[in-house]
């Protein structure tokens, strides 16, 4: 690869070792390129060593019905033998010069490891992140509690565990230590586990969980820690507060404690701050589609990295309050159908303008219109929303509004030229357009799948060569490992957008579930008209949730369409062995073209 006038060292420098880094690495050597990684812990990062790796196998262990000892064994062998496929000296006999050491940015092309200083024409930052730990609980460090990176240390079995928690991390853990025979308590301040998920999905995870001896506690934060031993050790009582209420609940008492309660980009210490580069909330890198950073030259990839920024609780509050005004249930459901005095009441509470959102007579659905609400109010925190008569009125727009977000200028190209939703208040059925909606952009996903596929995007925009283009977080799959899996990609059930959609079939009509006498679960597609075609084909699918022992195989068939942009038609069509799990995609997408077995998809909104 051609030099600058500037003699560099390298072509490229990846900052850290672990999926994103290593995915960037790879992607560098297929380039052709010259690639130094910089790292000061064994490649791999976080996924090879206290991630995915050791969890899955104390799952598959404890499934197995090994003892905890054994179960550990399990694990450490596991994770030796994965990581000596990744190791310094495989990466360099592969080409790549790896310089073990803290990183620190000293320009847009000069990394700072100790003394030494290195140079490339591009830099990617792929630190990772680490497990957050809540200062805002009172005795909870001195109880120096468990985190996923240090939970895989434990020698002895701890009789009883309190799980800080409730997203994938704890609910996989709370279910491999309870069929380990621990008695685990769950803490989740929300309403639902797994809160990103489709309220369903959560739910059968929580009786899963419950069916094991888990002890799910929702809507409770942990108000404080005391320590009933000698010297501050354990075990340890629990102090609860109702989240709704504000009243103290009972406390648990529990040998050890584990915090599960997210995770903060690594970015301490690397000198971003000195450079002026645009950081969000925790340090997190702020980046475009691209995975450029504000700094030219440099890009971030991995769970560093944010765009758009990352989301707030402001899904939750939305929830909560519609819990107390009585219009869904803590699961998320509709308690009655209510008027739409009712359901304008509670969204005007939120300050959300509810004239072009809810019609008075509910005819478009009262769940399709709560889900808009909720996506509008969960993007409020980030990005301004403003309402808008059409630009072009005419004979066919007359009497409809839209609305559209103040993004940020490297966006006002999508905003100038997409509506999300349009909506008619007099006759007629309602408009829609653009389904591809950019409220429905999530968080990056932190993920090591997501990490390696950032890694490589940003080493092909970086170099030229390789992937390009943009970083598509709606595509990426996410799994649960509990049993049963949820797996999900895209827009959930709960969150279709309008005028699209929703095809939803039961595991208990599933052949091979019943075979298998694992009935607990469901397959959910979402799909969407297209651009000029609509429904035809069966529409483009949007996204879709699947919960079910083996979820996460059934989910890739789903990815690949919406990745090639197939026809949801595609999955129907295609012939499926039977009776496999894959099967109950086919006859889910079958919905799509009509009645199936008393079944046919039916249209949001």
């Amino acid at each position: 690869m051609a030099r600058r006038a500037r003699m560099m060292d390298h072509d490229l420098i990846v900052v850290g070792g672990g999926a994103a880094g290593l995915g960037a690495v790879r992607a560098a050597l297929r380039a052709g390129a010259d690639v130094a990684l910089v790292t000061d812990e064994a490649p791999g990062g976080d996924c090879t060593f206290t991630g995915c790796v050791p969890s899955k196998t104390l799952l598959a262990a404890a499934r197995d019905g090994l003892s905890f000892t054994d179960a550990m064994t399990r694990v450490r062998s596991t994770v030796e033998r994965i990581a000596a496929t990744e190791s310094t000296d495989v990466l360099r006999s592969r080409g790549v010069t790896v310089i073990e050491g803290r990183a620190r940015l000293a320009t847009h092309d000069t990394v700072a490891v100790g003394e030494r200083r290195i140079t490339a024409r591009r830099i990617v930052v792929a630190t990772g992140s680490q497990p957050s730990l809540p200062d805002h609980i009172p005795g909870l460090a001195e109880a120096e509690p468990l985190t996923n990176e240090t939970v895989f240390d434990l020698t002895d079995t701890p009789r009883s565990l309190g799980i800080i928690g409730g997203g994938p991390t704890g609910c996989e853990l709370a279910q491999a230590f309870a069929l380990l025979g621990v008695e685990v308590t769950l803490f989740e301040q929300w309403s639902q586990l797994l809160p990103s998920e489709e309220p369903e999905a959560a739910a059968t995870v929580r009786a899963a969980l419950q069916d094991c001896g888990v002890h799910v506690r929702r809507n409770i934060s942990v108000a404080g820690v005391e320590s009933l031993g000698d010297g501050g050790s354990g075990p340890y009582r629990v102090l609860r507060r109702h989240r709704r209420s504000g009243g103290l609940s009972d406390a648990v008492v529990v040998e050890r404690l584990l915090v599960a309660a997210g995770r903060t980009p690594a970015t301490d210490g690397l000198g971003l701050e000195d450079m002026g580069m645009k950081l969000g909330p925790g340090g997190v890198i702020l980046t475009d589609a691209r995975l450029a950073t504000s700094i030219k030259g440099v890009y971030a990839a991995g769970d560093v990295a944010a765009w758009p920024p990352p989301p707030t609780a402001a899904g939750h509050r939305f929830e909560d309050h519609l819990v107390e005004k009585g219009v869904i249930d803590t699961d998320g459901r509709l308690r009655a159908r209510p008027d739409g005095e009712r359901v304008q009441a509670a969204l005007a509470d939120l300050g959300i303008r509810t004239g072009t959102l809810v019609i008075p007579n509910i005819r478009f659905g009262v769940r399709a219109r709560l889900a808009e609400a909720r996506r509008r109010f969960e993007q409020r925190d980030r990005w301004h929303l403003h309402f808008s008569r059409p630009r072009r009125p005419g004979p066919r727009r007359r009497g409809h509004r839209e609305f559209a977000t103040t993004l940020p200028p490297r966006m006002r190209r999508i905003q100038q030229r997409q509506t999300l939703v349009r909506i008619s208040p007099g006759r007629g059925r309602p408009r829609y357009a653009g389904l591809r909606s950019v409220l429905a952009a999530g968080p990056r996903a932190m993920l090591s799948h997501a990490a390696d596929e950032m890694g490589r995007i940003a080493v092909g925009n970086a170099l030229g060569k390789g992937l390009r283009g943009r970083f598509r977080a709606s595509m990426v799959p996410r799994v649960v490992f509990t049993d049963p899996e949820v797996a999900s990609v895209g827009a959930i059930p709960w969150h279709a957008p309008p005028g699209s959609r929703v095809a939803y079939l039961p595991l208990s009509e599933v052949d091979r579930a019943i075979t298998d006498g694992h009935t607990d679960g469901f397959i959910a597609i979402v799909a969407g008209p297209r651009r000029l075609l609509r429904n035809a084909g069966g529409g483009r699918i949007l996204g879709a949730t699947i919960v079910a022992p083996r979820a996460g195989e059934m989910i890739q068939e789903v990815v690949l369409a919406m990745r090639t942009g197939a026809f949801a038609g595609r999955l129907a069509q295609a012939s499926h062995a039977y009776p496999t799990w894959s099967s109950g995609v086919q006859k889910a997408a079958a919905q799509f073209f009509g009645e199936i077995d008393g079944r046919q998809a039916r249209r949001v909104g």
